[in-house]
């Protein structure tokens, strides 16, 4: 992967796939950022057929926004390079589409640059989700610190709320394209064997959206558990570990014990389908990696 020469200091690097009136939101909280170095937006259009990039036409005054074709791949991975390859600046942000970027994020994570080479920020799940769904994804204080690996393995940062130097980003070969999920995690992870330092930035708060359904909430926690059977094969050599027998076992006694909860509320709905599609995708991941990650 080879970029250009840096002709401003930050591009934010946005990949786009049918957002429909998300994106509009994401614009608005964009144009509101102060930095005062020349940044950029870069939006890469990963396919979009729901015409959510006319917006853009909108923002041309009030951001420096680019729209960079990447609709090759079907890949969040993919639309992400793609952008960072047609990125203009030094450092390189990634948010996505469907989020809100508080007021100084941007400057928060711009001045963090240099504690650390891949600098990540806060999520506030509050303000844009359902408090039934909070619960089921670790309750209104989830994201507000540096997370905690999958695999018992090491820290990460999160795709949709990262600075990192062009050239780090560059040496370390961009997203895994050939993961379909957990890209984050394993970028984090081969920086950091690399021997890049990654760090936390409180202030650069991120407002992020779950999914609005218990079903698809299902199905994202099915597809993320799977990919980290991919993870665990892919490091178990450096340190990451499966679960015990036992919490295995525990796992599976509180998906039988709590069944009354699909009856009981959204809120216990939504936990009892977070549970139950980590369990289906850790199997599901073991099947198709060929490994036992239970």
């Amino acid at each position: 992967m080879t970029r250009e020469p840096a002709a401003c200091a930050v591009s934010v690097v946005v990949p786009v796939y049918n957002p429909g009136p998300l994106l509009r939101e994401q614009l608005v909280a964009l144009a509101a950022q102060r930095l005062s170095e020349p940044w950029e937006v870069v939006l890469a259009d990963n396919g979009c057929t729901d015409g959510s990039l006319a917006v853009v036409e909108e923002f041309r005054d009030l951001l420096d926004v680019r729209i960079v074709d990447a609709s090759d791949h079907p890949s969040a991975s993919y639309a992400r390079n793609k952008g960072a390859a047609e990125a203009r600046g030094q450092w390189l942000v990634f948010c996505d589409s469907d989020d809100v970027a508080a007021h100084d994020w941007l400057a928060n994570l711009w001045a963090a640059r240099h504690s650390g080479d891949i600098v990540c920020g806060p999520f506030d799940v509050t303000l844009l989700n359902d408090p039934d769904l909070l619960k089921a994804r670790g309750g209104p204080d989830y994201g507000r610190a540096l997370p905690d690996g999958p695999c018992g393995y090491l820290p990460y940062a999160s795709s949709a709320n990262v600075l990192v130097n062009g050239a780090t980003f560059e040496k370390l070969g961009g997203w895994d394209e050939s993961l379909p999920h957990c890209e984050d995690v394993d970028f984090s992870w081969r920086a950091q064997l690399a021997g890049a330092s990654l760090v936390f930035a409180p202030g650069a708060t991120m407002h992020y959206r779950y999914r609005s359904t218990v079903t698809e909430l299902f199905h994202q926690m099915r597809r993320y558990k799977a990919s980290e059977a991919l993870l665990f094969v892919r490091y178990r050599a450096v340190g990451a570990k499966r679960q015990s027998a036992l919490e295995v076992l525990e796992r599976a006694w509180w998906i039988g014990s709590r069944s009354p909860y699909l009856l009981l509320g959204r809120e216990r709905r939504a936990l009892w389908f977070s549970i139950a599609g980590t369990v289906a995708g850790r199997i599901e991941g073991s099947l198709r990696h060929r490994v036992v990650y239970l």
